[in-house]
């Protein structure tokens, strides 16, 4: 009891403590939560602000519009979706083709389909970027929307009734933006993920089609088919008829279909067709229609024969190039119109014992690319194959034993034999396969029999036909003044080079695409050219080298184009053109040093590599090649001072002459008698420098009379006066004089002097005052002293 007692006073003491303890801690607490309300009411505030809402309602507007913007000018996707329901078909029937013939196919029809899915397979990627790229842009506008219609201050309430509209139509245009975002990018999506899967079908086509093409190439070697001579026409599923005509639709087919992604390509070549056809019509018809059109046409054949056939001709030529990599049948295609071209203009031109040859040769091609678009082979097909490489092989041969010309008013080509001699060997080769059952070497040994012949003259005749081209150009111009610009004969000359050397790269190209060789050596020639070798420390490619050469090779081209036009003997004639091409070693200068620096950096070579070559070009200097950078410095030097010009006249040393050209190293100066001389720059500093026309081309000419020692002066000195001045070549500024020059025992020495204006007719001017000198002396009575 007494602890019980005990406890209760104890509570009773403490109980109001606690109590008071309890109410403080809430009061603090109370007091505390409405602290933080304030501050969040501050912080609304803040944020809730006029112009704080004022800054978001103008920054979503931008957002808003923006992408209402982006609404406006979608990008339509139904002609991908209607091109992607296309694709998806002939990926199709791609794969059920290589699925059931696929071991039948032959090389041309597995590379035509190669090509083919190269071109869908390069559409799709285009379409996957495109795609990939509004998707991106759509995502990133989604992101701002979602932004927008996630701000808790569009859902405020304000007393500001208009600023409180704005926040509502912002909500609402952001949550239809929202909205529409969502449906368009599931559509984007669907559509683009709908790509990928075409593409990774396209992709797995082409690649098995690449194995399936090197399984055709390696067991090619191997026997094929029965021989030639074993062969019945029961081994065969079709006739040559059936698939002759299977051949030709599909050939269409690859055509057409391989066209149709082309029009921008086809538009380019046809524009540029067009062009050319306007130029040589203009010039030919401006041409015929001079007083001389008789003579200046002797050179023109071709155009002559026909300027529209001629054209077209070098359309069919030139427009292949317009494209990558087309398919055999397109090729094909064109070249059989074009070869029909070729008989027309060329035949004329040939001898008679040429005429039935290029016939001959004519059809054999047509046989022969014939015979290449086959799908199948067929039992006549073998006997046609076999029969065209013995006539081929009767051709060359004839035309090869031949040893009198093949062409009239056309130079014989060097090539002739050389190319009749390739054809030959593949000739024999194709009748040899075909003999011993190898169908497909023996087809590809056919066609590029056949087409090295007929290309090497499908080449001649082009490129004869560009060069009349810009014959007529020139003579076109003959007349113009700018024609001094121009040196014919050179420039027909260089144009022959760069012909050969494109006719040569073109028709090896060829022949490595007949033999089905092109996709290994573009292969070769990539891992050849891309591949990373090292020296030492440096690292380079062969493709940076050859971009470093490209670019200095332009540089000189460029520099030759200059001196071309301001060089030649024509300009410096001209004392004002002259002065002009006097510039030209800067301009030449200034060019090399800009493509240097342009091949370094388009190159990649890095500056320190470049400063250790340089330092080693120093070495070498400081051992050898003090006099050529002597003679580089002097004509540097010689650039800035201009102390000669083109077309002054000089003296250096022993040697005088008219300065005709001003090179980096070495100058040229022309004397009397027509040689060209070659100084270093080095000696025209080192030397005495006699500059006759630096200022002006007046030139001071003199010669010694002696006289009897009875003679009068003054009366001789009147004559002598009198006749220089009837002569109007003489200059009266500074005027002529005559000087007693010299006493002698029996006779006085009298000097006359005067100036001309032109020092190139000194020599001219000089004999004609003294024949009237003379003439004048002589009538008077004056004899002259022994």
């Amino acid at each position: 009891m007494t602890f019980r007692k005990t406890i209760f006073s104890l509570l009773v003491m403490v109980m109001p403590g606690l109590i008071f303890h309890g109410f403080s801690q809430v009061k603090q607490h109370l007091l505390q939560g409405k602290h933080n309300k304030m501050q969040d009411s501050l912080v609304v505030r803040a944020d809730t602000s006029v112009p704080v809402i004022i800054t978001k309602i103008e920054n979503y507007s931008y957002v808003i519009d923006h992408t209402n913007f982006l609404f406006r000018n979608p990008l339509n996707i139904s002609p991908i979706y209607l091109e992607l329901n296309q694709t998806e078909k002939r990926l199709e029937g791609f794969k059920t083709r290589l699925e059931e013939k696929g071991k039948r196919m032959n090389l041309r029809s597995i590379n035509s389909a190669i090509i083919l899915l190269r071109e869908i397979a390069g559409k799709l990627a285009f379409y996957k970027r495109t795609l990939t790229n509004y998707s991106t842009q759509l995502s990133q506008s989604n992101v701002k929307v979602k932004k927008i219609i996630g701000d808790p201050t569009l859902k405020m309430q304000l007393p500001d009734s208009t600023l409180s509209e704005q926040l509502q139509d912002l909500l609402t245009e952001g949550n239809n933006l929202d909205s529409v975002q969502g449906q368009i990018l599931g559509r984007v999506n669907l559509l683009q993920n709908h790509v990928s899967i075409a593409l990774l079908q396209a992709n797995d086509i082409i690649s098995d089609m690449g194995y399936l093409s090197t399984e055709k190439k390696l067991s090619m070697w191997q026997v094929e088919e029965a021989p030639l001579f074993e062969a019945h026409p029961s081994h065969y599923n079709q006739t040559l008829k059936g698939v002759l005509q299977a051949s030709l639709q599909r050939s269409a087919k690859i055509v057409d279909t391989y066209l149709s992604g082309k029009w921008k390509v086809l538009s380019w070549s046809f524009l540029v067709f067009v062009f050319l056809l306007a130029w040589t019509i203009t010039n030919y018809y401006r041409l015929k229609k001079s007083d001389d059109a008789s003579v200046s046409l002797l050179p023109v054949h071709f155009l002559s024969r026909s300027l529209v056939v001629s054209n077209v001709f070098g359309f069919l030529t030139y427009s292949p190039f317009f494209f990558a990599n087309p398919p055999m049948s397109y090729l094909h295609a064109v070249e059989c119109l074009r070869n029909v071209l070729l008989v027309f203009l060329l035949l004329p031109l040939l001898t008679k014992r040429a005429r039935m040859p290029a016939l001959v040769i004519a059809v054999l091609w047509i046989l022969l690319a014939s015979d290449d678009i086959l799908l199948e082979s067929a039992f006549g097909e073998r006997w046609i194959l076999f029969i065209a490489a013995l006539s081929l092989i009767a051709t060359c041969i004839q035309l090869l034993r031949n040893n009198k010309p093949l062409f009239v008013f056309i130079a014989e080509s060097p090539v002739t034999k050389p190319v009749l001699a390739i054809a030959l060997t593949f000739a024999v080769l194709s009748g040899f396969f075909n003999v011993t059952g190898r169908l497909s070497l023996a087809k590809i040994a056919g066609i590029t029999a056949i087409q090295s012949v007929v290309l090497a003259l499908t080449l001649k005749v082009f490129f004869s036909i560009v060069i009349e081209a810009i014959y007529c150009q020139f003579k076109v111009i003959s007349h113009r003044r700018l024609s001094v610009m121009f040196d014919f004969d050179q420039l027909q000359a260089r144009c022959r080079v760069i012909t050969w050397t494109l006719a040569i790269m073109v028709w090896i190209v060829s022949v490595v695409r007949n033999l089905t060789l092109y996709d290994e050596m573009i292969k070769l020639l990539d891992n050849f050219i891309n591949a990373r070798r090292a020296i030492g420390s440096m690292v380079f490619t062969f493709t940076s080298i050859a971009v470093f050469v490209l670019i200095i090779w332009i540089s000189f081209a460029f520099s030759r184009v200059i001196n071309f036009f301001f060089g030649t003997e024509a300009m410096a004639q001209n004392k004002k053109k002259g002065k002009i091409g006097s510039l030209m070693l800067l301009i030449r200068l200034a060019i090399w040093i800009i493509g240097f620096l342009i091949g370094v950096s388009a190159a990649g070579i890095p500056m320190d590599k470049l400063s250790l070559m340089i330092g080693a070009f120093g070495v070498g200097i400081g051992f050898g090649l003090q006099n050529i950078v002597n003679n580089l410095v002097s004509g540097v030097i010689l650039a800035f001072e201009r102390p000669i010009q083109i077309g002054d006249s000089i003296e250096v040393g022993n040697k005088s002459g008219i300065v005709r050209e001003i090179g980096v190293r070495s100058s040229k100066i022309e004397n009397a008698e027509g040689a060209a001389i070659i100084i270093p720059n080095g000696d025209m500093l080192s030397q005495q420098l006699v500059n006759w026309t630096m200022h002006d081309s007046s030139r001071r000419l003199d010669f010694i009379l002696t006289l009897p020692f009875t003679s009068d002066i003054e009366k001789i000195k009147s004559l002598i006066f009198t006749e220089l001045k009837k002569d109007e070549g003489i200059l009266q500024d500074p005027g002529p004089a005559v000087n007693v020059q010299e006493f002698q025992p029996n006779a006085i020495q009298m000097k006359v002097m005067w100036w001309i204006p032109d020092l190139t007719k000194a020599g001219a001017a000089r004999s004609i005052v003294m024949q009237n000198i003379y003439e004048a002396l002589n009538t008077a009575g004056i004899a002259f002293e022994k």
